[in-house]
């Protein structure tokens, strides 16, 4: 083999190993191959294929958290959420799923709300990111296991462990910032 194809396949090696590198567990960020399915390190269920393109979400400083309000939504319609100047009405129901939807007509499962029209794909949205579960007067938050993360109150979220939402919290998606009320 001549020099010059043994250094291409080295470089083509390398680019290999680079993209491998960039691979990290959504729970505790260690690298992983991506032919796992399973963290080595922690055990969590890792993201497959194409998915969410991943953000940088270390240099965004928090804003000040808002004090929580009522937890209790005796009554009331649901929620809204506040995403810049525009309200987003979140309706009561059992569960419900929020993310982006793709171009795929295919899709099989989309989110119940969409936040695509708000820059989600550009701000690291996950298709199934969060769901809002309506527990009889009570209002959860769970992160599905979304690539770039969900924080409450500035206080990232564990995957699949649901926290209780107030009137007045705050939430980001990825980059997306949402202020949660409550109707």
């Amino acid at each position: 083999m001549s020099t010059t194809s043994s250094r291409k396949s080295q470089e083509a090696a390398g680019r290999q190993d680079s993209s491998q590198e960039d691979l990290r567990c959504p729970v505790c960020w260690q690298p992983y191959k991506v032919e796992q399915f399973i963290c080595l390190s922690c055990g969590a269920t890792l993201p497959r294929g194409k998915g969410t393109r991943p953000v940088n979400t270390d240099d965004v400083l928090p804003e000040p958290s808002q004090p929580p309000g009522a937890t209790l939504v005796p009554g009331k319609d649901g929620i809204t959420f506040e995403i810049g100047s525009h309200w987003l009405p979140i309706p009561a129901g059992e569960r419900v799923i929020v993310g982006r939807k793709t171009d795929d007509p295919e899709e099989l499962h989309p989110p119940d709300i969409d936040l695509s029209p708000f820059g989600a794909d550009e701000k690291g949205v996950s298709r199934r990111h969060l769901q809002i579960s309506y527990k009889g007067d009570l209002i959860v938050v769970t992160d599905l296991g979304s690539k770039n993360g969900t924080w409450l109150n500035d206080q990232r979220l564990l995957p699949r462990i649901g926290k209780p939402l107030h009137d007045g919290d705050h939430l980001r998606l990825g980059l997306l910032q949402v202020n949660v009320r409550f109707c």
